[in-house]
């Protein structure tokens, strides 16, 4: 593969974004609700953080698994 063919490969995908962010947006709202559940906002901030780590990289790691079965399919797919 010629420089100007990756260079137009690499222009067509997205950039890869971490989903950390989302996975701690989603975590904070769990923990601010469980935090007034239990009249205690800042445990309850703690752990949605915590929970919400936890669940952006369990979806980075689900989009990396997709990515990298997608691109062994391309390659199967491309005549030699």
């Amino acid at each position: 593969m010629d420089q100007e063919s990756k260079d137009q490969e690499s222009q067509r995908r997205p950039a890869k974004e971490s989903q950390m962010s989302v996975g701690i947006a989603i975590g904070m709202m769990l923990g601010i609700a469980l935090g007034v559940a239990l009249n205690n906002i800042a445990v309850g901030l703690a752990l949605g953080v915590a929970i919400g780590a936890a669940i952006g990289t369990s979806l980075d790691q689900k989009r990396k698994r997709s990515d990298t079965a997608n691109h062994d399919e391309r390659q199967k797919d491309r005549p030699s």
